[in-house]
């Protein structure tokens, strides 16, 4: 599911953070919101909520370590042997659906405006995904993420701007969408409610109007000589 959405992402030309759309990561860390927090049953566990304290006799320092890194929470449930473990009998998720299944409903959920936990489908003006927390959202309000904000960083001024904000699973003061920009919050916005357009025509068996959904994004054409050279006479 990753695999498809980076590549759908890629052709759709949304995924560069440099000119003013979301990283690869912002849109890996919507996909594991959509199946621990959306999907019903859950696809996959909530690593960092089923964190327990190592078994043995640990040192109050190795403890602390196992939480904590400059400040940050950072405890996870990283027993891999018994992750696969699970996995293999059955234990790791109960939802059966198929990937195709999935995709339909990760595209439905960030094309509609929602209200959150309380209704299908993402507040994009109102809410922060944050894989953290139970339920994966919370608001920007309780955040404070309600405005732009510079900051200086080595000399240099950062924007943040929470247009669309996610949270970074262990620095959480970090919004991983900060560079999303109000045009680039429209194009991933549209894309999705146009992706959303395509498989409702392809399930009632007509043709979409939109094109196909893997459809690569063109830059515009260069202007002929001809346009140029009227262009420069008007100016």
């Amino acid at each position: 599911m990753v695999l498809f959405i980076k590549s759908w992402v890629k052709r759709r030309k949304i995924n560069s953070s440099y000119s003013g759309t979301l990283s690869s990561y912002g849109y890996v860390l919507m996909i594991l919101h959509f199946l621990a927090n959306v999907a019903r049953p859950p696809v996959i566990p909530n690593l960092q909520l089923a964190w327990q304290p190592p078994t043995g006799h640990s040192q109050p320092q190795a403890l602390t370590d196992e939480i904590t890194c400059d400040g940050y929470d950072v405890r996870f449930w990283r027993d891999e042997a018994e992750l696969r473990r699970m996995a293999m009998e059955g234990r790791g998720s109960q939802n059966h659906e198929p990937l195709g299944a999935l995709l339909r409903d990760f595209y439905h959920y960030f094309a509609q405006q929602g209200n959150g936990v309380a209704g299908f489908g993402f507040n994009w003006t109102q809410d922060v995904l944050s894989l953290r927390t139970q339920g994966g959202l919370v608001s920007k309000r309780v955040k404070g993420w309600t405005g732009a904000k510079s900051q200086i960083l080595d000399g240099k001024e950062i924007r943040h701007r929470y247009l669309f904000a996610i949270e970074d699973p262990f620095e959480h003061d970090h919004n991983v969408a900060r560079t999303v920009t109000h045009m680039g919050i429209c194009a991933i916005r549209d894309e999705f409610r146009r992706a959303w357009r395509i498989l409702c025509a392809v399930g009632q068996g007509m043709e979409a109007r939109d094109g196909g959904l893997f459809d690569v994004v063109l830059p515009p054409p260069e202007p002929s000589a001809e346009e140029k050279k009227d262009g420069d006479s008007r100016r």
